[in-house]
């Protein structure tokens, strides 16, 4: 069975737990990992830029990424957020455990 894997990398540590939070909170995710911050570069309206950033992992059922996207846009600062997913194949405990979570 699979679940989908969300990432997305935010400005700061409390927009991720804001993020995190409310996904949580509508049953939108059955967990969600803060990571350590990274180093970013990347170009942005033609000039190079760094920033770090904080990864956020989000572990959810694959019928819900449109409707994660859409809360993580909703609190994202970002005018154009870096969100990424995959489906990835997980024993079926984990699977069960993510489906019941987010009902």
């Amino acid at each position: 069975m699979t679940i989908l894997s969300v990432t997305t990398l935010c400005p700061d540590r409390d927009n991720a737990k804001e993020i995190a939070e409310a996904l949580l909170t509508h049953r939108l995710a059955a967990c969600t990992n803060i990571q350590a911050p990274v180093q970013s570069q990347f170009t942005w309206l033609g000039r190079q830029e760094t920033a770090e950033e904080i990864p956020l992992i989000i572990k959810t059922r694959p019928d819900l990424c449109d409707r994660v996207v859409a809360a993580i846009r909703k609190r994202h600062p970002y005018d154009v957020p870096a969100i990424f997913w995959h489906e990835e194949e997980a024993p079926n405990d984990y699977t069960h455990w993510v489906r019941e979570e987010t009902r």
